[in-house]
């Protein structure tokens, strides 16, 4: 059996695209079309392609080995595959993959509109921060585990990836990002498994130190698979800025130089088991800890004209391992037919508790002593349904509820302090979707949501709560021409977005002898509508051109108190419209060089006042971000070059300046599936500063010393998968080991 060979359908007419699939591990695919005729093509790194008619039934494919397979090794940046668009998501078919992609996470950075990062970030153009999905759904293991996954398995275990531009009604109302679904073949039998550690350190004051190593491994005998995840982080990074407060009205200026450091440690553990019970039903179960302690001082040196005195104010916090953080979940999923239509349901639950210590002092005397202690639960449960029509079509429909509580005590001297805050959600929703020929492709869904939140502080003998009925939207419309590799497709949605918890916490936090944050608990959900048109040409050029109108705009403020302290803080004011316009272009030169380049530009039109003060703005602003990857074949290593540029940017009661960023990495692949990369951040960096100014009031911001950082990261794969990987890199090398046929 052959595996990983791309199976094309083309239509007899013309020879337009119609479908692709990739056989699995034992040879076979799998292609649902309407009754007809077509051109069935099958390609295979390393042989002869063949096409011959097919009218309907099963049927076998034969290749032959092609000369040039017994060639000597050649290290590749060209990257294969096809790419189309269909419904509210564009598809990703791999082909033979170039030298350097090792495992399936280094095919995420190959798939047009999705960018990765190291730390386990992933982005969608258009839709910045998305989510990555494990065969359809979110991994139960979390995000950072699931990249670790995606490190260990060979990227012939990737059938597909699907880049879904318009998630639909079955995500969180206020979640605007995408999401990249990785089709994967079943588990290899047996252990596999990665260890990483990696060690940061920034000049920034000489200091700013990361390091950790970390652990991944799953296992699978039958019908049994299991996963672990491990990592433990030591932390010791510091910040320093200097901040100008002032208040024209009253001629007062506030001068903060401030130097903050972070030192701790965390670890964290995750187990995830599933068995199943036929080949249609799975019962699954998953376990997650973590714990923190870390001790963080602060200087300030504050100078206020009121009093022209200059005040040394320090601050230490500690927070000590207490309980850890402990999360279960239970999940369940039956297929129903031989479309795949299958039921998915989960219950998930978890509680924290945390406890943070602060003193104050002036001049080295203990001014105050802080006490923090957070206690919080959240529990959800959730069912859905998938079911797919003959016709090509797929209806999706769920329900949930999810829960969560969270009380914070505050003690500070004599004073005692209490929130208490409570949040009950019950959601529905419906997704439909279908491609009514080759060239035209739909989807539509719609979420109700109705929320219920209690908030309580004790010491104001204040009570708030929210009762909200929200119903969001969503549709996408999509034509390609598969002829000439072009796709348009146009996009709705409404979100609505809550305030965390974060944001409505009434407590102070000081940062010098006149200024403190504060949240707001009387924040109002802020929502609105977003409208985008999207462009494809070739599977290189991409365009995305968007339009957001939003109600309730949330941002931070500076103001002064009635005590004359500068207080931050966070509110609503008035409406927002933005345009946005972005363009991706990625291609392959000279079979040893791949360029990624993206540009983006955004007007905001922005209508607020604070207090009958008009803080309202409007402009443009840009950014662009090339990457570089060269293939060095004789060393068996990569170069990567990566240069970011902002241009300045306006904010509702703030501005950033100019911003230039360029980061250079080199990775060695040694023997055995180890891997060594040393990577240069901030190589070349502009830091940018960040302002404000009206007539009565304006503040500036402005970091200190550089921000350049040295990384070292060791990578070593291990068990069965890790095999896999050299017999696979090996064929696309061009090497000796050959599947058989």
């Amino acid at each position: 059996p052959l595996k990983g060979c791309v199976v094309t359908l083309l239509a007899p007419a013309d020879s337009s695209f119609v479908v692709a699939e990739v056989s699995g591990a034992d040879g076979r695919f799998s292609i649902d079309v309407p009754q007809g005729r077509y051109i069935v093509n099958a390609e295979a790194h390393g042989y002869v392609s063949a096409a011959m008619e097919y009218e309907g039934g099963e049927i076998a494919i034969m290749l032959e080995d092609a000369a040039s397979y017994l060639d000597d090794v050649t290290v590749s940046a060209y990257a294969p595959g096809s790419f189309r668009r269909e419904a509210n998501k564009y598809i990703y078919v791999p082909d033979a993959m170039p030298g350097e992609v090792r495992a399936g996470y280094d095919v995420l950075k190959i798939v047009p509109l999705v960018s990765v990062d190291e730390d386990g970030g992933v982005a969608v153009l258009g839709k910045g921060s998305s989510m990555i999905y494990i065969n359809g759904k979110p991994p139960r293991m979390g995000q950072k585990a699931a990249f670790a996954m995606l490190r260990t398995v060979p990227p012939g275990s990737i059938k597909k990836v699907e880049v879904i531009t318009n998630p639909g009604a079955s995500v969180h109302s206020s979640f605007s990002g995408g999401i990249v679904n990785i089709i994967m073949d079943e588990p290899d039998q047996g252990l596999v498994g990665m260890m990483f550690a990696n060690w940061r350190s920034s000049s920034n004051d000489a200091r700013g130190t990361v390091a950790g190593p970390s652990l991944y491994m799953s296992y699978a005998h039958g019908k049994f698979n299991a996963a672990m995840t491990a990592t433990y982080n030591y932390l010791n990074v510091d910040n320093h800025r200097e901040t100008v407060y002032d208040y024209k009205a009253s001629g007062t200026e506030v001068r903060n130089d401030s130097h903050e450091e972070m030192i701790g440690n965390q670890i964290g553990l995750g187990v995830t088991a599933t068995y199943d019970f036929t080949s249609a039903s799975k019962l699954g179960m998953a376990f997650s800890t973590s714990a923190r302690g870390y001790r963080q001082p602060c200087s300030a040196l504050s100078f206020d004209s009121r009093t022209g005195e200059t005040v040394r104010f320090e601050n230490t916090s500690r927070e000590p391992f207490t309980r850890p953080f402990l999360s279960a979940m239970a999940f369940y999923n039956l297929e129903t037919d031989h479309n795949g239509s299958n039921i998915d349901i989960y219950a998930w639950y978890a509680n924290n508790t945390e406890r943070c210590e602060t003193d104050y002092l002036e001049n080295g005397n203990v001014s105050m002593r802080n006490v923090l202690d957070n206690d919080s639960e959240s529990a959800e449960a959730k069912a859905d349904y998938n079911y797919y029509f003959t016709d090509g079509g797929s209806l999706r429909t769920g329900a949930g509820f999810t829960y969560s509580r969270t009380n914070r005590q505050e003690t500070r001297d004599d004073i005692f302090d209490n929130f208490t805050y409570k949040d009950y959600r019950t959601f529905l929703y419906a997704d439909y979707s279908r491609s009514w020929s080759q060239v035209f492709s739909m989807s539509a869904g719609v979420r109700g949501e109705y929320v219920r939140a209690r908030g309580v502080q004790r010491s104001q003998s204040e009570e708030f709560s929210r009762n909200d009925w929200t119903v969001t939207p969503n549709a996408s419309l999509s034509f390609r021409l598969p002829k000439s590799s072009q796709s348009l497709s146009l996009e709705y949605s409404y979100y609505v977005s809550y305030p965390n918890l974060n944001s409505m916490n009434p407590f102070r936090v000081w940062t010098s002898p006149t200024t403190y944050t504060t949240g707001n608990p009387l924040l109002k959900n802020s929502a609105g509508h977003s409208i985008s048109l999207r462009y494809a040409l070739l599977n290189k050029l991409n365009f995305y051109m968007g339009f957001s109108r939003c109600n309730n705009t949330v941002s931070n403020y500076i103001f002064m108190d009635p005590d004359g302290n500068t207080v931050t803080s966070i509110g609503n004011f008035g409406k927002s419209n933005g345009f946005s316009f972005e363009a991706a272009y990625r291609d392959t030169f000279f079979n040893f060089m791949r360029l990624s380049a993206t540009v983006n530009a955004y007007y905001n039109d922005v209508h607020a006042a604070i207090n009958s003060s008009d803080v309202g703005y409007r402009g443009w602003s840009a950014r662009q971000n090339t990457n570089i990857v060269f293939i060095i074949a004789p060393w068996n290593a990569s170069v990567e070059i990566s240069n970011m540029l902002w241009s300045p940017t306006k904010a509702m009661t703030m501005s950033y300046g100019w911003r230039d960023i360029v980061d250079l990495s080199i990775t060695k692949y040694l023997f055995n599936s180890m891997s060594i990369t040393a990577s240069i951040s901030y190589l070349a960096n502009q830091w940018f500063d960040v302002s404000y100014s009206n007539s009565d009031y304006a503040y500036k911001s402005s970091n200190k010393g550089t921000a350049m950082t040295f990384s070292v990261k060791v990578t070593y794969l291990f068990g069965k998968r890790r095999v896999n990987m050299i017999e696979e890199r090996s064929e696309s090398f061009g090497g000796d080991v050959r599947p058989t046929l």
